[in-house]
Formats: structure tokens, sequence, C-alpha cells
């Protein structure tokens, strides 16, 4: 349970919870979008007010801490699997269409997970739009095994 879910079981607004603990509405606000965590301090008020042990509190904090940094490090992946791929689809070999809104060239991961099943090691590639689209239509055992040949080549 978020926040908010827990804000609106005690039938709440942002602005009668930001009262209550002596915030501004907006802070609450950033609170439940998770792009503020809040201090050590207001954890114990907002605890209180919402009627729930603050443990549940730093709970939802981590599980937004493990999301971030979940969201990096596909980023980082993102960027070391194009780097490594010289900026081509690992499946059709063309360069990729265009650039991305970060300069990058626009390749997508693409987890081999669905060829794999529970493998233990998690294989990913970047291929461009249009393969993406083939995978997910087509499902040709032979571009997953050249998928699965390209991932074994990256060097993490």
């Amino acid at each position: 349970m978020n926040l908010k879910d827990l804000r609106r079981n005690c039938n709440k607004t942002q602005k009668e919870l930001a009262d209550e603990i002596g915030v501004d509405v907006s802070v609450i606000s950033k609170y439940e979008s998770g792009t503020v965590s809040p201090p050590p301090k207001r954890i114990a008020a907002l605890a209180s007010a919402l009627n729930v042990e603050p443990e549940v509190l730093t709970d939802i904090d981590n599980e937004i801490a493990v999301e971030k940094a979940n969201k990096q490090i596909v980023s980082l992946l993102r960027r070391m699997i194009i780097y490594e791929s010289g900026g081509k689809c690992e499946l059709c070999g063309k360069d990729a269409p265009f650039k991305g809104k970060d300069g990058l060239p626009y390749l997508k991961p693409y987890q081999l997970s669905t060829y794999l099943g529970d493998h233990p090691e998690k294989k990913v590639v970047v291929i461009c739009p249009n393969c993406l689209a083939k995978m997910r239509v087509i499902e040709d055992p032979l571009d997953y095994e050249k998928l699965l040949e390209k991932a074994e080549e990256h060097n993490f």
C-alpha cells in the first residue's frame, strides 16, 4: 500500500493531511508521487495522522528507492548494450532509425526471458523498433537463437 492509499483509507484530502502535519499541500503531493521522501522528523507525524506504525512509511520509502534504483540500472544497462552494439540493432544489424531524446541511438532493450523461461541469467539485447514488432508478432525461434548469441558476446 502506498502513501496515497493510506491517506484515502483515512478519508483525508492532501490538504487535510498537510494541515495536520504542518506542511504545504504540495509537499504531500511530492511525497505521494515519490519525487521527495519524507524526512525522519515527518515520518512520525505522517504515521500518527494516518494511524499506522512509522515502519509502514519507511517500507514505502524503501520500495520507492528500490524502484528508482532499478530504473537507473536498466538505463545504465541499455547504454552499455547500445555502446557495445555500435548503435546497431542486434537482430537485423542496421543502424538505429533515429536518436532518442537522450541523444542515444533509438534501440529498445529486449529481454530474452520469453525464449529462455526461468533461465538464471537474464539476457538482454537491444533491437530496433521494427525488429521489436517482428519479435512480438512472429516469434521466430531463429531470431531468438541469433539474439542469444549476441547476448553471450556482451562483456558484462
